[in-house]
């Protein structure tokens, strides 16, 4: 998109838009030399804006997304180390335990800064996943089966990529849609839990939604999607 705006005149191959885009801003790395991420030149300052609102706190929790904003020198680094900082510390806060989760639910916290997440299931059937990303120790299983979506915290039972919290308990705030659409795009099956606050100790799991008593079964393919936050706001001083 960005690419776009400062090129127009470029019309090549949709298949080959991002490889135009990369190399367009390698070359202009390669030309600056001089350690000024593009948002700060004169061309980046209109973009500021867009790139205020990316939610950078759930990107730079994937390494692989690390290095690549790292490496693109898009970003400033003040931008950065602002939100490596308050990351660093809500980690501490949950591995030393004196953050067990979200207490109360704040629909403009969360609406945001909460991650959010998504998968299309093709057809009916028994599906179980975890959304990539770092969740602060609590290992959250996505599980639908007979119609059900369960929430399962892994603390034992399965292997886990990273550390897991062996916390008693862990909040989780959520929230979980449903929607399905026909050939034309319209939306013709939807569900949502609302915002809800989930405590859950060790390999313990929930039901949080039963389509069967919700009286229409789901059409397929159904999108998933959802919206978590796995620690407390952090308390500014004073409060």
């Amino acid at each position: 998109w960005m690419f776009l705006q400062l090129v127009p005149s470029w019309n090549g191959p949709l298949g080959q838009l991002l490889t135009e885009a990369d190399a367009w801003f390698a070359k202009r790395r390669k030309d600056f030399r001089d350690d000024v991420a593009f948002l700060d030149s004169e061309q980046g300052k209109a973009f500021q804006s867009v790139f205020a609102l990316l939610r950078l706190q759930h990107i730079i929790n994937d390494l692989a997304s690390a290095r690549i904003i790292e490496s693109d020198s898009l970003i400033p680094s003040e931008w950065l180390c602002s939100v490596y900082k308050q990351q660093w510390l809500a980690m501490l806060r949950a591995e030393q335990g004196s953050d067990i989760g979200p207490q109360e639910i704040n629909e403009e916290e969360l609406e945001g800064n909460s991650m959010r997440c998504g998968r299309k299931l093709e057809k009916d059937g028994d599906y179980s996943w975890r959304w990539t990303g770092f969740n602060f120790g609590f290992d959250l299983l996505i599980i639908y089966t007979n119609h059900r979506i369960i929430f399962k915290r892994n603390t034992l039972d399965r292997p886990s990529s990273g550390a897991v919290s062996l916390q008693p308990r862990r909040n989780v705030a959520f929230r979980l849609r449903l929607a399905s659409f026909d050939n034309s795009g319209k939306k013709i099956f939807k569900r949502t839990t609302g915002y809800q606050i989930l405590s859950l100790g060790k390999d313990q799991e929930q039901i949080v939604m039963n389509l069967l008593v919700e009286g229409r079964l789901p059409v397929f393919p159904l999108y998933v999607c959802c919206n978590f936050q796995y620690t407390s706001p952090e308390r500014r001083a004073g409060r």
